[in-house]
């Protein structure tokens, strides 16, 4: 970390100390941070955090996992129904299944018989104490995803609308905004942006930042990057 990067401000230290058994296997799957010693959060971001604390119990792994799961089959059944490979859609899903669900009901078993033997500890709360399930994890050569050494994120997960878009899902975005762009070329009276086949990026890109409010290098970056991968994806198809 930089001097430039380290936290100055909005930092608290971590008073987390314990976690539920679908919050730990969720750490060993390194689907959530290990919880670091501080915390950096804004005002703002402490008050949006205590309205979702109410919902903060119905929270699961399982829907997690289900969730994580569902969007690999759509991608497969996205690319089988665009008459496309599913070889590496269809390897991901046995992926998943050997990486994480298989995983996640290895260390449920496993934590939920540490717990029995006394090795992982559970507080007042029947929580697991954060220490007993390092130490444990430690012993078992587990390695943990951190966030940068020191400070943790509050977040929990990573929302499903923060994830992105699937392949599938990416490459017919690419299709449907070239199809658009070449549909407003052809509309366009003049030939200021150029012809459908030979545009003029440059030209496209500062009407376009005009009336977005956008910078015209990043719209132009964008018609480029769009324009690439729909003659890899779709020019053999044309």
């Amino acid at each position: 970390m930089s001097n430039e990067d380290y936290p100055i401000h909005d930092v608290y230290l971590n008073m987390k100390t314990d976690c539920t058994i679908d919050e730990a296997i969720a750490m060993l799957l390194n689907l959530m941070p290990l919880p670091k010693e501080f915390i950096q959060m804004s005002d703002e971001e402490i008050y949006k955090e205590s309205l979702n604390d109410e919902y903060a119990n119905d929270w699961t792994l399982q829907d997690t996992l289900t969730s994580l799961r569902e969007d690999l089959v759509s991608e497969y059944i996205e690319a089988k129904n665009e008459k496309m490979p599913v070889d590496s859609q269809l390897q991901a899903i046995k992926d998943f299944d050997n990486n994480y669900i298989k995983k996640a009901r290895a260390y449920l078993l496993d934590i939920t018989d540490e717990i029995a033997k006394g090795t992982i500890r559970v507080n007042n709360c029947n929580s697991i104490t954060l220490k007993s399930l390092y130490e444990w994890a430690t012993s078992q050569q587990i390695i943990f995803e951190t966030d940068t050494v020191g400070f943790t994120s509050h977040t929990k997960t990573i929302p499903q609308k923060e994830r992105g878009l699937s392949q599938t899902k990416t490459k017919n975005f690419y299709l449907t905004f070239v199809c658009l762009l070449n549909a407003f070329i052809e509309k366009t009276s003049g030939k200021q942006f150029g012809s459908v086949g030979n545009l003029n990026i440059t030209a496209l890109a500062s009407y376009l930042a005009s009336k977005s409010g956008q910078s015209e290098e990043s719209i132009k970056s964008r018609i480029e990057e769009a324009l690439a991968e729909f003659e890899k994806n779709y020019s053999k198809t044309r």
